[in-house]
C-alpha cells in the first residue's frame, strides 16, 4: 500500500512538473551521448514539430533533419567534452522552418565523472529578432531622412539636392539604383541625377511618364517582377537588359500640385513593396519636391538681389505641408514643431527646438509662451491665437522668441487648431529678415540717388543760363568801370558788382549741389584747414554762442577743393547759428572713421574723414529731415535763407568721393557730419601770391568761341581790353576754319557748352590734335564732364579780367616754355 502510494505521488509530481514546463517559455530535452532525445518537454517537440512519443528514443539527426544537425554539431562536441555553452543560434528545422533559439546546453554526468549526456534549455527568440530587425530597419530609414533633410538645408546648389536624394533613397529603401527626373519647360521628363544606370538605359527611358501630364494625383507605380507584368516588350527588354527585376515610380509634386517629376528605384531580384516603403517613398518624394522647389527661389532671389537695379521686392516662396506622418519628421525636421494650448503653454516640442533656441523640451514645457515671446510681439500674437479660436483654419505671422542666451531670433509662424490644441510649425527666418531690410536700404539710397541726381540735373542747368546772365552783366560792368568817372556812376557800377558777386555765390552753390563745377582739389590737413577759418566762423556767430573745435592733428589728410571745403564750413556755421537765435554751443570736430558699405551713409566703405559740425538749436522735425539736402528747400522763414546752403555741403562732399548725414531732434540740435575719403598723398604746400600782371604778347591773337553772342561780345571786350586781338566764333565749325585760314592764333578761349555735335572739349582735342601749338583755356557755368581732373585749364564764368589774363597768359606761356624745351632737345 505505501509502494502505491508512493508511484502515484511520484506520478502526480511528474505530472506536475510537466505541467510547470509546459507553461513557460522555456523548453526542455535531455539527450544521451549517442545523440538520441531521452526527454522533451511539450513546447520543444512543438518546436521540433511532431509529437513527444515520436521523438523519444529518436536520434537527433532524424527529428531535426541534417541541416539543422549540421549547425549545431559542433556546439554538441564542445558540451560532450564537459563545457556548459550558451550559444544563440539560427536553425532550419526540417518540419517547423527557420527560428531563431536562445540555448543552454548543460552536460550530465554519471558517478564517475563521465559525461553521458546532457539538458538543453531552449528559448524562441525568433519574434525578437525579427523585432529588433525591424527596429534596426525603421532606425535606419529615420537616420537617412535625417541626414537627407540636414544635407537639404545645407544644399547650396541643385546638383547637392539631387545626390542628397540620391543617397536617401537607396539607404532608405534599400535598392541597388536610384534615377531623379525632372519635368522640363515642355512638360516632359528628363534624368536629371541617377546612380547606377547606363547610358543607353537612360535615353530609352528619358521623356517616359506612366502618368499623364495633367494628373492631379498621381499614385505610385510599383512592379514587383517584371517577368510578371504586363510591359511593352521593347521597355521590358531595355530593363532586364540593365539587370532590372523590381522597380518602383514615385510622383514628386509641386507646390501648386501640379506633376513635376519622379524618382525610380531599382532591384536587382523581385521585390515585394510594403505599404511603409511606399509610405516612405512619398515622404522623401515631398522632401525632395519642397527642397527643389526652395533651391529655384532661393537661386531666383540671390539673381534679383546681384540686378538691384531692378528694385523687386524680394520673393519669399513659403511651402507648407500638413502631414499626419509626425512621427517621422518629427526627429529630423529643421523647422520648430509644437504643440500648445490656449493657455499659452506648449505641451511638446521637437528637438530643433533646442538646436535653434538652446532650451530643451522639459524648460520648454515649464515656460509661459509670454516668457519666451519678444514682448513687443504680444499682441499680434494674441490677435493670430483669437482668430484660431474663432474657427480661422490657418494663422501666419512672424515674431521673435529668446534664445537661451538672451539674444533673439525671428520666427515665421503657420499655426491651426483641432480638438482645443494649437499644432504649430516654425520656420527660422532671421537671416531672411536681415537680407530683406539690406535689400530695403539699398533700395533706399538707390533712389534718394536718383533723386538727388535728378535735381543737380534741374539746378545745374539753371545755374548755367544763370551764369551768362552774371557774365554779361559782370562783363559790362569792368568795362564800363573804366570809362565812368564820375561818383554817382562808380557807386552803381560798385553794386552792379556787389549784386553779380552775390549771384556768382548763389550759382557756385548750385553748382556745387549739382556736380556742375570745376573743382581744384588739393591734399589738405583738415586740422590745418579748421584753424585758418576759425576767426572767420567766429565771426559769422552772434556773441551768445558759444564755438568749440576739435580737430586734431592725427587726423588724415583728405584731397578736396579748399575753398569749396571753407563755404561748406560757412554755410553750416550759418545754419546753426540761425537755429539757436537765443544762444547755444556750436562744435565742430573730426574723426577717422572706417566705414562698412551696409550700415554707412549712401553705402560708402573704406577709410573717410568724419568732419561734424554739431548745434544745441531747435533741430529739425523728423518728417522733413529727408529733404534737408534738396536745392531751395530751407526750414528757416521768409527771406531768411536760400535753401542753398546744405546742397552745396552735400554737393561738395559727393563730388569729393564722400557724403554728407545729418542727425536732429526737436529740442535737441543738429549734427551734419561730411564723410570724405582719406588721402594717402602728401599734404600740397600752400599756393604762394600772385602779382604778376597779365596783359597779353605784344601781337597775340586770341581765337574766341561762345554760342551767347552777349556772352561773347563781353568776353571780346575783356579781351581787347587785355591786349588781344580777337576773332571770335559762335561753334565748334567756325574755331576750326578759323585756325585753318589764321596760323597765327596765340590761344584758343572756348566755352564748354557749345551747339552742334561737338561741345568745347571735344573742340579742345580736335585742337590740340591737329595744332599742338596753340593752348588751350575752357571756361563755363556748369560743366559735368569735369567730375574728374580737367585736362584743360578751365576758368569759371562770371568771371573778372584779371583772372581772366592770368589763365590765359598762363596758357599761352607754358606752350612756349614746351616749344624751347623740345628745341633744345
Amino acid at each position: 500500500m505505501a509502494r502505491a502510494d508512493t508511484e502515484q505521488a511520484l506520478r502526480a509530481r511528474e505530472a506536475e512538473l510537466e505541467t510547470v514546463l509546459n507553461c513557460t517559455p522555456f523548453m526542455l530535452a535531455r539527450c544521451s551521448r549517442d545523440l538520441r532525445y531521452r526527454f522533451v518537454s511539450q513546447g520543444c517537440a512543438e518546436l521540433l514539430g511532431r509529437k513527444p512519443e515520436e521523438i523519444i528514443g529518436k536520434p537527433i539527426a532524424e527529428i531535426m533533419g541534417e541541416e539543422a544537425f549540421n549547425t549545431i554539431r559542433p556546439t554538441l562536441a564542445k558540451v560532450l567534452d564537459g563545457a556548459r555553452i550558451e550559444t544563440e543560434v539560427e536553425i532550419n528545422f526540417q518540419h517547423t522552418g527557420r527560428r531563431f533559439i536562445h540555448v543552454v546546453s548543460t552536460p550530465e554526468q554519471d558517478e564517475a565523472g563521465e559525461v553521458v549526456g546532457w539538458v538543453a534549455s531552449i528559448l524562441d527568440v525568433t519574434e525578437q529578432k525579427h523585432a529588433q530587425a525591424a527596429l534596426a530597419r525603421r532606425a535606419e530609414e529615420n537616420a537617412a531622412l535625417y541626414e537627407f533633410t540636414n544635407r537639404l538645408y545645407r544644399a547650396e546648389s541643385l546638383a547637392v539636392v539631387y545626390e542628397a536624394a540620391l543617397d536617401a533613397i537607396i539607404r532608405a529603401l534599400g535598392c541597388e539604383r536610384a534615377a531623379v527626373l525632372r519635368t522640363d519647360a515642355h512638360g516632359v521628363m528628363r534624368f536629371v541625377a541617377w546612380r547606377g544606370l547606363s547610358a543607353p538605359y537612360r535615353r530609352a527611358i528619358d521623356g517616359h511618364s506612366p502618368w499623364p501630364a495633367d494628373d492631379a494625383n498621381p499614385q505610385p507605380i510599383c512592379i514587383e517582377d517584371v517577368d510578371r507584368t504586363d510591359v511593352p516588350n521593347a521597355l521590358q527588354d531595355v530593363v532586364k537588359q540593365e539587370g532590372i527585376r523590381a522597380l518602383s515610380f514615385i510622383p514628386l509634386m509641386s507646390s501648386a500640385g501640379r506633376l513635376a517629376g519622379k524618382f525610380m528605384t531599382y532591384y536587382a531580384a523581385p521585390h515585394v513593396f510594403s505599404r511603409e516603403e511606399i509610405d516612405l517613398s512619398l515622404n522623401v518624394a515631398r522632401r525632395l519636391g519642397f527642397a527643389v522647389e526652395r533651391m529655384q527661389a532661393e537661386q531666383a532671389r540671390q539673381q534679383a538681389e546681384r540686378e538691384l537695379r531692378s528694385l523687386k521686392d524680394q520673393l519669399e516662396s513659403e511651402v507648407e505641408t500638413r502631414t499626419r506622418e509626425r512621427d517621422r519628421i518629427w526627429n529630423v525636421s529643421e523647422d520648430l514643431l509644437g504643440i500648445g494650448n490656449f493657455d499659452g503653454y506648449f505641451i511638446s516640442s521637437n528637438p530643433a527646438w533646442r538646436k535653434l533656441l538652446g532650451w530643451s523640451e522639459d524648460e520648454i514645457k515649464s515656460m509661459h509662451v509670454n516668457e519666451l515671446r519678444h514682448p513687443e510681439d504680444a499682441a499680434a500674437a494674441l490677435a493670430g491665437r483669437a482668430q484660431l479660436a474663432k474657427g480661422v483654419p490657418t494663422v501666419r505671422m512672424e515674431n521673435r522668441f529668446r534664445h537661451k542666451d538672451g539674444s533673439w531670433r525671428w520666427i515665421h509662424w503657420t499655426m491651426t487648431a483641432e480638438d482645443g490644441l494649437i499644432y504649430v510649425s516654425g520656420r527660422h527666418v532671421t537671416l531672411e529678415r536681415e537680407a530683406a531690410a539690406a535689400l530695403e536700404r539699398a533700395q533706399r539710397r538707390s533712389a534718394h540717388s536718383q533723386k538727388m541726381e535728378a535735381l543737380g540735373l534741374l539746378t545745374g542747368g539753371v545755374a548755367h543760363d544763370f551764369n551768362n546772365l552774371l557774365m554779361i552783366v559782370s562783363g559790362h560792368a569792368q568795362g564800363l568801370k573804366r570809362r565812368l568817372t564820375e561818383t554817382r556812376d562808380q557807386r552803381a557800377l560798385e553794386a552792379i558788382q556787389i549784386a553779380s558777386t552775390r549771384g556768382e555765390s548763389l550759382t557756385r552753390q548750385l553748382l556745387s549741389f549739382s556736380r556742375g563745377m570745376p573743382l581744384n582739389p588739393t591734399v589738405i590737413s583738415p586740422a590745418a584747414a579748421v584753424a585758418a577759418i576759425r576767426d572767420v566762423l567766429a565771426g559769422t556767430l552772434h556773441v551768445n554762442i558759444a564755438l568749440s573745435v576739435d580737430v586734431a592733428q592725427a587726423i588724415w589728410p583728405v584731397r578736396v577743393d579748399k575753398s569749396e571745403l571753407e563755404l561748406a564750413l560757412v554755410n553750416l556755421t550759418v545754419n546753426a547759428r540761425d537755429a539757436m537765435p537765443s544762444g547755444g554751443h556750436l562744435s565742430i570736430s573730426a574723426a577717422n572713421a572706417m566705414l562698412e558699405s551696409e550700415v554707412a551713409p549712401e553705402g560708402l566703405a573704406g577709410e573717410f574723414v568724419a568732419l561734424s559740425v554739431a548745434d544745441t538749436g531747435a533741430g529739425i522735425p523728423e518728417e522733413v529731415l529727408g529733404r534737408v539736402f534738396e536745392p531751395f528747400f530751407t526750414t528757416k522763414g521768409a527771406e531768411k535763407g536760400t535753401g542753398l546752403g546744405l546742397s552745396q555741403v552735400y554737393g561738395f562732399a559727393r563730388r569729393s568721393g564722400g557724403t554728407a548725414a545729418i542727425k536732429s531732434e526737436p529740442g535737441h540740435g543738429t549734427t551734419v557730419t561730411i564723410y570724405l575719403p582719406r588721402s594717402r598723398a602728401a599734404i600740397d604746400a600752400a599756393p604762394e601770391d600772385d602779382t604778376t600782371p597779365y596783359a597779353a604778347p605784344r601781337g597775340s591773337t586770341a581765337l574766341m568761341v561762345e554760342d551767347n553772342e552777349d556772352v561773347r561780345t563781353v568776353t571780346v571786350s575783356l579781351l581787347e581790353q587785355l591786349g588781344y586781338r580777337t576773332i571770335a566764333v559762335e561753334n565748334a565749325t567756325a574755331a576750326l576754319e578759323a585756325l585753318a585760314g589764321a596760323p597765327d592764333v596765340a590761344v584758343m578761349f572756348s566755352d564748354v557748352v557749345l551747339p552742334g555735335e561737338m561741345d568745347g572739349l571735344a573742340l579742345a582735342r580736335s585742337v590740340k590734335a591737329r595744332y599742338p601749338h596753340v593752348p588751350i583755356v575752357l571756361t563755363t557755368g556748369y560743366a559735368r564732364v569735369f567730375d574728374a581732373d580737367p585736362e584743360f585749364p578751365v576758368l569759371r564764368k562770371p568771371y573778372q579780367i584779371a583772372a581772366l589774363g592770368r589763365i590765359i597768359r598762363e596758357a599761352i606761356d607754358a606752350a612756349r616754355a614746351s616749344e624751347r624745351t623740345a628745341l633744345a632737345s
